[in-house]
């Protein structure tokens, strides 16, 4: 992975698991250096849910941002 929140793109971890019905959750969240705190409802002009993934359409300059849903598993034992 290269960048961080602050530069074109960054890879961030995710936790995955299995559920049932047809609702998905996505939480969104602005990281930023600015003075003035924007909410991110106003920082949004569009979000757009696909088959895998969602797709943010920022209102300042009208950049998108993909987030994409991919296989990932995760596993977890007690030690």
């Amino acid at each position: 992975p290269q960048g961080t929140a602050f530069v074109p793109w960054a890879e961030l971890p995710r936790l995955s698991g299995a559920a049932g019905g047809t609702s998905v959750h996505v939480s969104l969240a602005a990281l930023t250096g600015e003075p003035v705190h924007v909410p991110v409802a106003d920082a949004v002009a569009e979000v757009v849910p696909g088959e895998d993934g969602v797709e943010v359409l920022w209102a300042a300059d009208g950049a998108r941002t993909r987030v994409s849903f991919g296989p990932v598993g995760v596993t977890h034992t007690e030690g």
